[in-house]
């Protein structure tokens, strides 16, 4: 945070705007961690890959553990500091037949937009 709070100060002595975007995994957003994002102004996309099981079958954390309700509950914990909720969404050959039902189940949690794209370096 130290680099976001210089750069505030600089561009408020220079008369300046800045702003500030992030991508996370959404795991270890606490209320603290949200709070100290919008207090900077930094806006959070987080890395969701679809529904529960389509997401939960390659974002899994280092002792190999889902992550999706732990996204989703965080996700809502952000909701109360940033107005709209994006999504960057990774899609995989075993699970694109399902996009669309990923989508509609994630706005109708509270995502208002979704970054989509392709895995690369698999086999299609």
């Amino acid at each position: 945070m130290q680099s976001t709070d210089y750069a505030l100060e600089l561009a408020d002595k220079f008369h300046k705007n800045v702003s500030f975007d992030m991508t996370s995994n959404g795991t270890l957003l606490s209320h603290g961690r949200c709070r100290a994002l919008a207090d900077r102004g930094i806006k959070v996309l987080i890395s969701l890959d679809g529904t529960e099981k389509d997401n939960d079958i390659n974002r899994v954390d280092r002792r190999g553990r889902p992550t999706f309700q732990r996204v989703i509950r965080n996700l809502n914990r952000l909701s109360k500091y940033q107005s709209r909720i994006g999504i960057k969404m990774t899609v995989t050959s075993n699970v694109v037949s399902r996009l669309a039902e990923s989508v509609v189940q994630l706005h109708e949690m509270g995502v208002h937009y979704f970054n989509i794209g392709y895995a690369t370096g698999i086999d299609w």
